[in-house]
């Protein structure tokens, strides 16, 4: 059976139990949200599938809670790819393991795969937003780095330019990866002592990082 069918043969309620039972994250969103991405899966179109990929759901076990391992299993290359990248027109099309069957019903199946293929949003139109937020942070992210590390090699105190730019670009920050890596930019700089005096109480105000606060108090030892 391909996914398009174990999912067909699903229903939502039952899919959402298994979602809260066993992803807290599921607690902070609206049911109608989760409903919604769970109707476009449903009725996302199948396309070709040579067969190569087969869908599999590995438990295991941390601290006496189970959690699940959901990959795409080529059996050609011999090798596991994650559902989170790639279409769900893709996924969809897939073949699961029928083993799963022995232990899973059709909607935990479903649950398990639908909580991987949404890591990125819950809805289409929230995994591309989220995509081009993704794509574009990367980016500058990239271009805040290639700075920082030019500042290192030539031992250049950073510019207030340049720390003004890394406060906004912080400010506006939609994910926690450009944030985060920010606030080690941050922390770099201060620990290869290429920050002003005057810097110090602008980066105090702007930035509530623990890293950054014991960089800071390493400076005044």
């Amino acid at each position: 059976m391909i996914l398009k069918e174990i999912v067909m043969a699903s229903n939502f309620e039952d899919v959402y139990q298994c979602l809260q039972e066993n992803n807290e994250m599921c607690c902070t969103v609206q049911k109608e949200k989760i409903e919604t991405g769970y109707n476009q899966m449903r009725n996302t179109a199948t396309v070709h599938d040579d067969g190569d990929i087969i869908i599999k759901i590995m438990p295991f076990e941390d601290e006496d809670t189970t959690y699940y391992d959901v990959s795409g299993y080529s059996q050609r290359e011999d090798c596991q790819y994650s559902l989170i990248s790639g279409e769900w027109e893709e996924w969809v099309s897939h073949e699961v393991d029928l083993d799963l069957l022995a232990h899973m019903t059709y909607s935990e199946i479903t649950a398990h795969c639908f909580w991987e293929m949404t890591w990125l949003g819950w809805t289409i139109e929230d995994r591309k937003h989220n995509a081009e937020v993704n794509t574009r942070e990367t980016v500058q992210c990239e271009a805040l780095e290639k700075i920082e590390q030019r500042l290192i090699e030539t031992n250049t105190v950073m510019s207030d330019a340049y720390l003004n730019d890394l406060i906004s670009t912080y400010e506006k920050a939609e994910t926690d990866h450009l944030k985060t890596s920010i606030e080690m930019i941050i922390e770099n700089l201060i620990k290869a002592s290429l920050v002003l005096a005057g810097h110090i109480e602008v980066i105090l105000k702007s930035f509530d990082d623990e890293d950054i606060n014991e960089a800071i108090k390493a400076i005044f030892k």
